[in-house]
């Protein structure tokens, strides 16, 4: 089975007004919210989503929604609009493509309005491993509370502490020579070294940061499939530098107060 790492914040107006309003009874494309969660509920054992309770978040503050009532909000969506609505599944990826791009700006636009904004959909199974990873280990050292088995709902300053983690590890992989597949002058080199000049007195970071870095290295070198997660953070630490750089930008604590990370497997 895949695992599929997601990254999400939001507009609390947006979400209360035409999130809910949408939600509570309108038909998207084919179903209703609620035929989607009674389906699910006939399907799947041991489901215990409950329809009401999500309207209830999302209408008083959708900041508060836990990882798996966001996941059936955006498996619905998925398949009414991306899926459906805007696709059907009669577009081919290649001969389509300016129609889906123009469709997927549609549905950005509607996830707009509802008050949802993806940060970041980390791009493969396996990609997803190596990110999680890197949060394991970051609050090993800096606990942090909002967990489920299905991902965390999180204050966004902790969260933006985590994301000067990222960049600071994967600069230091860059910059080491370690992943020779990129420039770390292609990146915003004034964001990286605020970061960096951030945490120059934290030990506690560069205590996290040098024992990560030190077990990457080791594990390069090893040839045990038991250690893709750490190969791939050091393939990849291009695309979580650039990401991460991005997110810290976008993320406004006092509009956008908490973060939800949908990891679900």
């Amino acid at each position: 089975m895949g695992r599929n790492t997601e990254i999400y914040m939001f507009h609390k107006e947006n979400a209360s007004t035409n999130l809910y309003k949408d939600l509570e009874s309108k038909r998207l494309h084919k179903k209703t919210f609620k035929e989607f969660i009674n389906e699910r509920t006939d399907e799947l054992l041991n489901y215990y989503i409950i329809f009401e309770d999500i309207l209830s978040v999302i209408n008083k503050d959708i900041n508060n929604i836990s990882p798996d009532y966001l996941f059936e909000i955006i498996y619905y969506l998925d398949i009414e609009l991306k899926y459906g609505k805007y696709d059907n599944g009669n577009l081919h990826w290649k001969s389509d493509r300016d129609l889906r791009l123009k469709n997927e700006q549609a549905v950005n636009e509607i996830y707009k309005k509802y008050g949802i904004s993806l940060l970041y959909k980390v791009h493969t199974s396996t990609v997803c491993y190596s990110y999680m990873f890197q949060f394991g280990n970051y609050t090993d050292f800096f606990p942090i509370k909002g967990g489920n088995e299905d991902g965390y709902n999180i204050g966004s300053k902790d969260f933006l502490m985590f994301n000067d983690y990222m960049i600071l590890i994967m600069h230091k992989i860059i910059e080491s020579g370690l992943s020779d597949d990129y420039d770390i002058h292609d990146f915003n080199r004034d964001e990286i070294d605020k970061v960096i000049q951030k945490y120059q007195a934290d030990r506690i970071m560069q205590q996290c940061i040098e024992n990560e870095f030190k077990w990457l290295k080791s594990c390069m070198s090893k040839d045990d499939d038991a250690y893709k997660a750490e190969k791939n953070t050091v393939y990849w630490a291009g695309l979580f530098l650039g990401q991460s750089l991005e997110m810290k930008l976008r993320i406004n604590p006092e509009a956008n107060p908490r973060i939800v990370i949908v990891d679900s497997i």
